[in-house]
């Protein structure tokens, strides 16, 4: 469709923009190196030359949640939009694991959150159960991951 093909260029402009290697240094092990020392990898630092969000400042953005199948402790899956008051948009394999659609049983939404642990206690923030889960009937699983998600 015209808006996967959009999604995608907007993905593969915004991915081909080079950084000067002097302004953006961000101490994360190089991908695809072998031999990267990972053991201090806990005390790098999440944010670099930027700013922590503060609370309240992106209320549509949604942390999707889902069980995990050894504990049954709720673990961030994905993430996701809220574009109506009760609707949240996110990714069609976010919701499909195998071939198979979650239920709405398997998921919850985090909004208002700033951190990731769903156990983390955030005032302003809510945990909502979902209703209903809707994949298009095109989407045609991880093989065709960005042409129509």
């Amino acid at each position: 469709s015209a808006l996967a093909g959009l999604l995608y260029m907007l993905l593969y402009v915004s991915c081909s923009f080079s950084i000067p290697s002097d302004s953006f240094k961000c101490g994360v092990p190089e991908c695809g190196m072998s031999g990267t020392n990972l053991d201090n990898y806990e005390d790098l630092p999440l944010i670099q030359n930027g700013e922590q969000a503060r609370r309240g400042h992106f209320p549509w953005m949604a942390a999707l949640y889902k069980k995990e199948n050894g504990t049954g402790l709720w673990e961030q899956h994905c993430g996701g939009t809220l574009i109506t008051p009760h609707i949240v948009l996110t990714a069609a394999h976010c919701v499909v694991i195998n071939g198979d659609k979650l239920s709405p049983q398997e998921i919850e939404v985090g909004l208002g959150k700033l951190y990731r642990d769903y156990y983390r206690n955030e005032t302003t923030a809510a945990l909502l159960t979902v209703r209903e889960v809707v994949v298009p009937q095109r989407y045609l699983g991880p093989d065709h991951l960005l042409a129509l998600d």
